[in-house]
């Protein structure tokens, strides 16, 4: 089942008649049905996209080491739609973190599961970003996917990107430092990192104020708050991975969109049974080059496991051209022992 249909699904769950989490969740029910219903509604017109593991792993590989490029790659960034939806397995990230040397952080398990949904204003510059994740944990004596709301959000404006220095100390003391440690030795990296920080702005997610209130209720003021400090960085530095799939998504040439699985015949069975539809949503692959065809085409299925054996899709953002700047998805796909080959695919503002 993917994320958004979890979240819909607990939105229904968290109020059923007889439901364990009544009892489980106490005074903190409402404010949770709260955040889950206020996102499933939004899903309902969404345009959804399923990120397959080769897409999330290059688009990863941009944040993690080439941010400056990510940075221009955005002034002629804009989002696609107003209301838009993006999930992947979280594993393909995890792998390129640690393929690259990034540690997570101790004692946290890697969500299985992890999505963020876009609300956009028409100029597709600003909006607000709102995060949800997953982890297969044992919940009233079965093992099942169970969804998480971030609590916070954000708000964001892509053309202050660049231009708050009045916050680049703040910047330095909340963000991801494991992040600033990676190019310590390349200002540049470590500035434009920073400076993507520009366009956000915390905003409670759909909810969170009904949970916000029941927790200054039944907490202390030293948990509430430390909860509160964990819940800004759940989200800390996730912005930059939303910017890099929407770049890759809009790249021409440079990802291949797919329906996916007809589920109607599957939604009558749900039906039946009383649960919710599964939502219709678009699959997002990499588009392959002439010569991943031809591997392709001698047996190997275009898959992250194949992926792995015969080619490891990486690369980078280039912005060229004055005074209209034009971007580029410049990818390598390295193919056994081989040296790996290039292509330029090119963005239109």
């Amino acid at each position: 089942m993917l994320l958004c249909d979890l979240v819909i699904e607990q939105a229904k769950d968290l109020i059923r008649p007889g439901s364990p989490w009544s009892a489980q969740l106490g005074p903190y029910l409402q404010g949770t049905h709260e955040q889950f219903q206020g996102i499933a509604n939004l899903l309902q017109t969404a345009v959804r996209y399923l990120v397959e593991p080769e897409v999330i792993e290059a688009s990863c590989h941009v944040v993690c080491s080439r941010p400056s490029s990510l940075k221009q790659a955005v002034d002629v960034l804009r989002v696609p739609h107003s209301v838009m939806w993006m999930e992947w397995q979280e594993s393909a990230r995890d792998l390129m973190r640690k393929r690259l040397g990034i540690a997570g952080t101790p004692g946290q398990p890697v969500p299985k599961k992890c999505g963020f949904l876009l609300l956009s204003e028409a100029s597709g510059r600003t909006g607000q970003c709102y995060w949800v994740w997953s982890h297969e944990t044992e919940v009233f004596g079965r093992r099942r996917d169970v969804p998480v709301v971030a609590f916070f959000g954000t708000e964001f404006d892509l053309d202050l990107i660049g231009r708050r220095p009045e916050v680049r100390e703040k910047a330095r003391a909340v963000v991801n430092q494991e992040a600033l440690k990676r190019w310590e030795h390349e200002p540049a990296e470590q500035e434009a990192w920073l400076d993507v920080g520009d366009a956000c702005f915390f905003l409670p997610a759909p909810g969170s104020e009904t949970l916000g209130r029941t927790m200054e209720r039944y907490m202390d003021k030293a948990t509430g708050d430390g909860l509160m400090a964990q819940y800004e960085k759940d989200i800390e530095g996730e912005f930059a991975q939303v910017l890099s799939l929407l770049i890759m998504l809009q790249a021409k040439n440079g990802v291949v969109n797919r329906p996916g699985e007809n589920r109607a015949k599957l939604n009558r069975t749900r039906a039946k049974h009383g649960k919710p539809p599964l939502l219709d949503h678009v699959v997002v692959n990499m588009r392959l080059s002439p010569g991943e065809h031809k591997d392709a085409g001698r047996g190997g299925a275009v898959t992250l496991s194949s992926a792995r054996r015969t080619h490891l899709v990486m690369g980078h953002y280039v912005t060229r051209g004055k005074p209209k700047p034009v971007i580029y998805w410049r990818r390598a796909h390295v193919r056994g022992g081989g040296t790996a080959p290039t292509t330029t695919i090119r963005l239109k503002p």
